[in-house]
């Protein structure tokens, strides 16, 4: 293991950790989101602080002095949002995916009506697909939770995935 070049090294670095974090957001989901949400919490926190501390210290009355103090409240308290209610990113993700899905079906639906007046015979399969997309993406607006629950779990199984291929190519493929 002495000659395992730098790259190698790498790549069997990058599966080891995409498969822990894999076996994490599997096993785990609901503590997974809650965790994601706590860091992405303090991300936004410690700017907004910063912004504060910022704006306090500024002695001039200039407009940019109370720009900057809004801003810094604005951010603690979405950071502070995040914070306190972790399962808020989860959720918050599920519902604009559902969106996009819902949305997804209304463009189909209008698609095959489209369709439909220009005498086109598939135009029945995409109104089928426009409202099982409709019908889907209410399911899952309706059961936001739960809906980011099963998505951490399949980005779980992607990471798995990925993690046992970066292994797979460390060690039978042409990186050096």
């Amino acid at each position: 293991m002495k000659n395992i070049s730098l790259s190698k090294k790498n790549t069997i670095i990058n599966g080891v950790i995409f498969i822990l974090l894999g076996l994490l957001f599997v096993a785990f989901p609901e503590g997974t989101l809650q965790s994601i949400s706590i860091y992405i919490g303090l991300v936004i926190l410690i700017p907004g602080t910063i912004m504060l501390i910022a704006g306090f210290l500024d002695k001039s009355d200039s407009r940019n002095r109370n720009v900057i103090i809004f801003q810094g409240v604005i951010t603690v308290l979405f950071g502070l949002l995040f914070i306190l209610k972790p399962n808020l990113i989860g959720i918050l993700l599920s519902v604009f995916i559902s969106l996009w899905v819902i949305l997804n079906g209304f463009f189909k639906l209008a698609a095959s009506f489209s369709m439909k007046a220009i005498g086109e015979t598939g135009w029945w399969v995409q109104s089928l697909i426009g409202f099982v997309l409709l019908a889907f993406g209410i399911y899952m607006l309706v059961n936001a939770f739960n809906v980011s629950v099963f998505i951490t779990i399949w980005a779980g199984i992607l990471l798995l995935i990925f993690g046992v291929y970066y292994l797979w190519e460390a060690f039978t493929g042409k990186i050096k």
